[in-house]
Parts: structure tokens; C-alpha cells; sequence
């Protein structure tokens, strides 16, 4: 019994020490898996900024293409006329044949530009959203210095108290009133 009352405070003071390291480990732990998660972060919102900027490239190519077979339509409809007109034995330089050819055409034209701005409108939304990943990324990496200042501080308290909890403990096996680390 002498012996069990003679070794619990060292046992004590070993399990504080014990304790102590192991806070600090956590507190390195998780910091180190908190600066991980920010970084795969970062890294996962740049490659999805990369993908919709070459979305919005394609979308612009796509509609370039389209409205090059949306003129080549407007042109085959426009022949269609001449060719309809031609074989109605009037002139293809009448008034109404060259209105209606020129409606025709305008008409091709304003469905290119709606096309175009089609194309321009979804170009315009893969890069707001791309813009907004990137933004997402860069407040990743902005929180890695955070998270490690933190992890820092939850370190230092833990040794800290880890410091007092050895302070106390060391009294029990001393017998003396602390170690005087913290005087």
C-alpha cells in the first residue's frame, strides 16, 4: 500500500506529461488536415475555374459556327427567292422581288446576331461562375494562414497548460509547492 501511495503521484506526473505531448500532437494533427482540406480546396476551385473558362471558349466557337450556318441558310433562302422569282417571268430588279430579298436579308442578319449574343451570353455566364471559383480558391488559401495561426495558438495553450497541469503535479511528487516554472 506504502508503495502504491509512493509511485501514484510519479504515475500522475507521467500521465500529465503523457497528456500534454498528446494535445500538442492533436492540435498539430489538426491543423495539418484543416490546412489539407484548405489547400485540395484551392486546388479543386482552380481546376473547375480552368473547365468553364474552356466552356466559355467553347460556347463562343460554337456560336461563331452557328452563325455561320445560320448566314449560309439566310443565303440558300435568299436563292430559293431569286430562283422563285426568276421563274415567275418578272424582273429580278422589281421593287417587291429586291424588297422582299432585302427583308430576307435582314432578317438573317438580326437571327445571326441573336446567335452571336447567345453565344456571348453563355460565354459571359461559364466566366462569372469560373471567376467565382477562382475567387472561392483564393479565400481557401487566405484561410491556410488563419488555420495555422490558429493551430499555432491551440498549441502554445495546450503546452501552456500542460505546464501548469506538470506545475501541479510535480508538487505531489516533490512534495514541494510546484517546480517554480511558473514564478
Amino acid at each position: 500500500m506504502a508503495f502504491a501511495a509512493a509511485i501514484l503521484p510519479a504515475v500522475t506526473l507521467a500521465a500529465t506529461v503523457v497528456g500534454t505531448a498528446a494535445s500538442v500532437a492533436g492540435s498539430i494533427a489538426s491543423t495539418n488536415a484543416q490546412t489539407r482540406a484548405a489547400e485540395s480546396e484551392a486546388q479543386q476551385r482552380d481546376a473547375n475555374a480552368r473547365v468553364l473558362e474552356g466552356n466559355a471558349v467553347k460556347a463562343i466557337h460554337s456560336s461563331q459556327d452557328d452563325v455561320i450556318i445560320q448566314d449560309r441558310q439566310t443565303l440558300d433562302l435568299i436563292g430559293q427567292q431569286e430562283a422563285a422569282q426568276a421563274g415567275s417571268g418578272l424582273s429580278l430588279n422589281s421593287g417587291s422581288h429586291i424588297m422582299t430579298r432585302a427583308a430576307a436579308r435582314a432578317l438573317g442578319r438580326q437571327d445571326s446576331q441573336r446567335v452571336r449574343e447567345a453565344g456571348e451570353l453563355e460565354a459571359r455566364a461559364y466566366r462569372t461562375e469560373s471567376q467565382s471559383q477562382m475567387t472561392a480558391a483564393q479565400g481557401a488559401r487566405d484561410r491556410i494562414s488563419s488555420i495555422k495561426t490558429s493551430g499555432l495558438f491551440s498549441a502554445l495553450g495546450a503546452v501552456a497548460n500542460g505546464v501548469a497541469n506538470i506545475d501541479s503535479a510535480s508538487t505531489l511528487v516533490g512534495g514541494t509547492k510546484g517546480t517554480g516554472l511558473l514564478r
